[in-house]
């Protein structure tokens, strides 16, 4: 019997193997799980039964490793990545809960599973797979079991955006809905600090006491910066916002000049301004020789993804998460020194569901709404396989959970609700069209325009990582030690 969880804020140090563990059976893990209404990512086996997966948004990581020696298969499952570097590891599936019967007990260490089985142990073994999405052919996983049953899930209540665009042709007030949508989000930050737990909390790292200091991982954007507000107006028991903010160059000027912190900068002030001192700003400046120094830990994390863009990416995930930076104050503003909170709030999930990529309004200029509802409902689909997985093992590599608000269940659940018409308005330049609800949400908060009507860059660009790439490679390409 033992278990590994990670659930919401919440995780196990190691795989528990103890009285928590032993009282529960695998149909009640994974019952709960699938109802609990929050992130996880889980690996319980107990009296010849296995059972694993992710949530439906593939929040938290979860990979495997399958390899043959002669007649022997060894599978290894583990919560993060694999301290050696493992290039033909594999993410288990997004939205999938896989439960095998008659399987051989599990070799256990602090963090993985390994299970080695004969061609007599996979005989007998049953597969039943319980998900929401439909699972590649391809999906080692599969490859090796003969008896699987597949039981699908039906998503659409979070994944099918509401198809009435009557009102798209037609003027239309967006300050309802954006009230309504500032509400949402105020309930999804409560909730996550009161989640439905599998195992009593004493059994797992993680509190639901809120810290005096909590970290926001934070470009300025209107994301990270609607979360900021919202989670400020909301969590009074913090006293220091800590806002990490993550840019890469070779001189002072490059650092200054990136558009990152020009917009960080601005955010920080009005902050400031508007809540007093609750803020502290953490500049986060990387050198280009400091991302060759730390290149190794990164791609051994982020793997099994591998291209250029995840490289990207990962990387200003990886170094804001380890948080070393200059702390600043504004003007003659005092605060408490930063201390790292284990979790970090982001604004991951809003350009999916409110259609914030510039591919957003190419779908719509092609295809009108229909091909845009298609677009965002394949988006919201993929996200944890996109992002989700690597990000988080990312920065459970540096200590730190991360926390997405816009991604929370019952606030994608609403979201799927709101009429397209009524999260973009593509009459509108970029910049403004984009987003139109989150837009006007900020507004109703008080923002002003510098703040909420500026257009998206990408992460890679916004912080100047992608000024240092060779510009002959292209996104898609295998990372160079990959």
């Amino acid at each position: 019997m033992a278990l590994w969880l990670t659930q919401s804020q919440f995780s196990t140090s190691k795989v528990l193997q103890n009285e928590a563990a032993e009282a529960l059976t695998p149909n009640e893990v994974k019952d709960f799980l699938l109802h609990c209404g929050s992130d996880y990512g889980f690996i319980f086996y107990k009296d010849g039964e296995l059972v694993f997966g992710r949530d439906i948004f593939g929040r938290k990581s979860l990979v495997g490793n399958i390899s043959q020696d002669g007649e022997e298969i060894r599978l290894e499952l583990t919560n993060g990545f694999f301290e050696r570097k493992v290039i033909d590891s594999f993410e288990i599936p997004v939205g999938s809960i896989f439960h095998f019967k008659k399987f051989p007990a599990p070799t256990i260490t602090d963090t993985s599973f390994v299970f080695k089985l004969s061609p007599h142990d996979i005989a007998p073994t049953e597969l039943e797979i319980t998900t929401y999405y439909d699972l590649e052919p391809e999906q080692p996983l599969l490859s090796f079991f003969k008896t699987i049953q597949v039981k699908k899930l039906d998503a659409s209540r979070y994944l099918k955006p509401n198809s009435d665009v009557s009102a798209g042709d037609s003027e239309r007030k967006f300050e309802p809905t954006a009230s309504r949508l500032i509400v949402e989000v105020k309930k999804a930050i409560k909730e996550i600090f009161q989640p439905k737990l599998l195992v009593p909390s004493n059994h797992l790292n993680g509190s639901s006491e809120i810290p005096e200091q909590v970290t926001v991982s934070f470009s300025g954007g209107v994301d990270s910066l609607f979360v900021t507000v919202v989670a400020a107006t909301v969590l009074d028991e913090v006293k220091q916002f800590n806002l990490v903010n993550t840019v890469f160059g070779k001189t002072e000027n490059d650092f200054n000049s990136a558009s990152d912190r020009i917009k960080g900068r601005e955010a920080f002030e009005w902050l400031s301004e508007h809540f007093g001192p609750r803020f502290s700003m953490i500049e986060v400046n990387v050198s280009h020789s400091e991302v060759q120094e730390c290149r190794s830990k990164i791609e051994r994390a982020m793997l099994p993804n591998f291209t250029i863009l995840d490289e990207s990416l990962a990387s200003v995930v990886w170094f804001g998460s380890r948080g070393k930076g200059k702390q600043v104050f504004y003007k003659d503003q005092k605060g408490l020194e930063f201390k790292p909170s284990s979790f970090a709030f982001c604004g991951s999930g809003s350009d999916e569901l409110l259609g914030g990529y510039a591919r957003h309004r190419t779908y719509f200029e092609k295809g009108g709404w229909p091909e845009l509802l298609e677009g965002l409902e394949m988006e919201i689909g993929r996200i944890g396989a996109r992002n989700f997985g690597r990000d988080d093992r990312i920065t459970v590599s540096n200590g730190v959970s991360l926390i997405a608000p816009f991604m929370h269940d019952r606030f994608v659940e609403w979201m799927a609700t709101i009429p397209l018409p009524y999260r973009v308005d593509f009459r509108e330049p970029r910049g403004i069209g984009e987003k139109k609800l989150l837009r006007v949400a900020l507004r109703l908060l008080g923002l002003p325009p510098h703040l909420t009507d500026t257009p998206k860059r990408a992460m890679q660009f916004g912080s100047g990582y992608a000024k240092r790439q060779n510009k002959g490679m292209k996104g898609n390409d295998r990372s160079g030690d990959l």
